[in-house]
């Protein structure tokens, strides 16, 4: 798997946002990882406008992609570069964060329910509330390196 980071155009037009990806280069590809916007997260947002408006600007994203011969065809593309797992990995933590998720909201409700009444918890109770914990409950998503490693796995040429 090769990474890249790609310049996507944004444009606002009748009150939806439109994307404009490098073509022919990008339907060329196949992406097998991503994309990752850098809009995905709204603190991003202010340096994405600074380089246009919020009606017209450009962003960036990361893929992986399969290694194979388009590859050097979309590389002529300046707005198509390829990085290293450092770089990737650095912008791929800035851009998408890990939140926390109810993975069982029956157990949840219950648990709250029982603490609610002034119950005693138990340790599997607390631990299903504690997102670091991996007592499903309240959990953590995936960590951009955690995903990232998982498909270099899957897709390692």
């Amino acid at each position: 798997m090769k990474l890249l980071k790609i310049k996507v155009n944004i444009d606002k037009r009748e009150g939806s946002t439109h994307y404009t990806y490098p073509q022919p280069h990008y339907d060329m590809l196949r992406i097998v990882f991503g994309p990752i916007y850098e809009g995905g997260r709204n603190e991003n947002l202010p340096d994405i406008w600074a380089r246009g408006s919020k009606e017209s600007s450009y962003e960036y994203i990361l893929v992986g992609v399969e290694n194979n011969s388009r590859i050097q065809d979309a590389l002529q593309n300046p707005d198509i570069e390829e990085i290293s797992d450092t770089d990737c990995l650095v912008l791929g933590n800035k851009w998408m964060g890990q939140e926390e998720k109810i993975s069982d909201p029956n157990k949840v409700t219950l648990i709250l329910a029982k603490s609610a009444r002034g119950e005693i918890l138990t340790q599997d109770e607390i631990n299903a509330l504690d997102p670091n914990h991996k007592e499903l409950g309240i959990n953590k998503t995936p960590s951009f390196e955690e995903t990232l490693e998982k498909y270099k796995k899957d897709f390692p040429n």
